[in-house]
């Protein structure tokens, strides 16, 4: 199951096995979440493996971009993953998100960082702190 924690513009989302398609769960959990699109989020998917489905996540972002219409241009995305199927999509989440900036780390705690502005990571590239 998605575990939210929302404090601070920030906003985590943790993907347990056996959640099911994971951009269908995320958008029943961030609907509940009125200050979203002003939210930072981390994306901790280091309990998926294998490459996520692209349409889903197409989906999921024509959604997003019609409800949020603009209000989260600048905000940050970081995804924790380590699976290289995942990582290689980093590209693909760009282009559907094209407002935020967008970095897969490897871990939670750098993730935090880059996302507090603590790290210099470069939102350019895939980044392993």
């Amino acid at each position: 199951m998605f575990t939210f924690t929302e404090s601070d513009c920030l906003i985590t989302v943790t993907y347990k096995p056996g959640d099911g398609d994971v951009f269908e769960s995320f958008a029943r959990g961030i609907g509940n979440i009125g200050s979203a699109f002003r939210a930072d989020f981390l994306l901790d998917l280091r309990g998926l493996a294998g490459p996520l489905d692209i349409l889903s996540n197409e989906t999921l972002g024509r959604q997003w971009a019609e409800l949020a219409r603009g209000r989260d241009v600048g905000r940050r995305t970081a995804i924790v993953s380590t699976d290289d199927a995942i990582i290689a999509q980093l590209d693909v989440f760009r282009a559907i998100y094209p407002y935020r900036k967008i970095a897969m780390l490897a871990d939670s705690e750098a993730a935090k960082d880059w996302l507090l502005g603590i790290s210099d990571a470069d939102a350019g590239d895939v980044q392993f702190i």
